[in-house]
Order: structure tokens, then C-alpha cells, then sequence
């Protein structure tokens, strides 16, 4: 959930340094800086570890609230399948790896991945 929360924030946030720089760079140069902050700045600052960033409850909260909008953009496009005609095979695969990841949150509180991390945090508060 983080990556995709990253990506989504990486995507808004080109809007406002965009009109924060076309002023003072011009249309293109302005787009350029932006798209390059988009693509590669905003993705590698959201990506450092800063501390215990990933377990704070904000981005804890932020989590759940990206894993409840996956589900019901799941339950939109199940819709879209079920009286709209859409594609079944996409809808399959998106719902098998979108709606499992965004279950496993929702139920358990941490991606598949954050495990180790959990562990450590825990063992080393333990031993504290």
C-alpha cells in the first residue's frame, strides 16, 4: 500500500510544482523539472527511512484509507463486469492481486512484506 500511495502522490503533487515553477521557468522547462520530480525526486524522498516512518499512525491511517478505496474501486469495476459489459480476465487478475493485498491489510494491519520489520520492532522493544 505504500508504493501505490507513493504513485498517487508522486502524480498529485506535479500539479502544484508545476504551478509553482512555470512562472519562474516557463511552460517547458517547468513541465520538465516537474515530470523529472514526479518520475524520480518524490518517489526517492517518499522512499527513504526516516526513523520509524512506516509505523507511524498517520501513514498507518492513510494505509487504511488506500485499502478501502482499493475495495471499492474492486466492488466499481465487479459492478462494471456484472452489468456493464467490462472485461472478466482483467477484472480477475486486478481483483486477485489488488483485493488479496487490501484484504491482508485491512485484517491484519501490516502488508506481507512489513512482517520482518514488525518482528524487529517488537523484539526490540522487548528488549528494552
Amino acid at each position: 500500500m505504500r508504493l501505490l500511495l507513493i504513485a498517487i502522490l508522486s502524480v498529485i503533487l506535479f500539479f502544484p510544482l508545476y504551478w509553482a515553477l512555470h512562472p519562474f521557468f516557463g511552460p517547458n522547462w517547468g513541465a520538465g523539472i516537474s515530470a523529472f520530480m514526479m518520475y524520480i525526486g518524490f518517489p526517492a524522498l517518499f522512499l527513504l527511512k526516516w526513523g520509524k516512518r512506516s509505523s507511524h499512525p498517520f501513514i498507518k491511517a492513510c494505509n487504511y484509507v488506500l485499502a478501502t478505496i482499493v475495495l471499492a474501486l474492486l466492488g466499481w469495476v465487479f459492478y462494471g463486469v456484472l452489468f456493464n459489459n467490462a472485461p472478466l480476465p482483467n477484472s480477475i487478475a486486478l481483483a486477485g492481486v489488488y483485493g488479496y493485498l487490501a484484504f491482508y491489510f485491512l485484517k491484519n494491519g501490516y502488508m506481507p512484506y512489513q512482517a520482518e520489520e514488525l518482528e524487529k520492532e517488537v523484539n526490540e522493544q522487548q528488549n528494552t
